[in-house]
């Protein structure tokens, strides 16, 4: 999927991250919703803690 993505739509596909079925998993069963927003922060910041949906160049 994220082959074809990068093919077919590459603007959208940078500012697309995928991530694995056992972290999508891990967040609908966190209980605790401030305790899911985090894990789903650390998933889409980066190491600085920007949002690497807004960090794309490819304009």
């Amino acid at each position: 999927m994220e082959e074809e993505l990068q093919r077919n739509e590459p603007d959208l596909a940078a500012q697309t991250r995928f991530v694995q079925p056992a972290q999508a998993q891990l967040l609908r069963l966190i209980p605790s919703q401030s305790d899911g927003v985090q894990a789903f922060q650390q998933i889409v910041n980066d190491q600085d803690g920007n949002d690497t949906a807004n960090s794309c160049s490819c304009l």
